[in-house]
């Protein structure tokens, strides 16, 4: 256990935790962004539609999706074939993982070193 010298220096410690959680919550949400992109690659396979999924961060928001129109008609299905979704069963798939990965990603932004 960390001790402190006086209560100054506890303070200090507490804003460099106060800056260090969102930091460590971004990097959390970049790694479990990442683990449902490539789950849903997996599930479409090689070709253009898994090389047009990625991920992105953006407000502490993780943005998992495609720039290609077929992955619209693939997840959503048209009027000529039904829906074969990949983005929601990936996301589902990582479930435990992406908790997991959250969950250690705030600990470590609250754990004073």
């Amino acid at each position: 256990m960390k001790t402190f010298s006086s209560p100054a220096a506890f303070a200090v410690e507490l804003i460099a935790l106060q800056a260090a959680l969102p930091k460590r919550l971004a990097e959390g949400l970049d790694k479990a962004a990442a683990l449902v992109e490539q789950t849903a690659k997996d599930r479409v396979g090689e070709g253009d539609l898994a090389a047009s999924i990625s991920h992105g961060i953006e407000d502490q928001t993780a943005i998992i999706g495609s720039t290609s129109d077929a992955a619209i008609a693939r997840e959503l299905g048209s009027s000529a074939a039904p829906p074969q979704p990949f983005l929601t069963p990936a996301l589902i798939a990582c479930e435990d993982q992406i908790k997991d990965i959250l969950g250690k990603a705030v600990v470590a932004g609250l754990v004073i070193p």
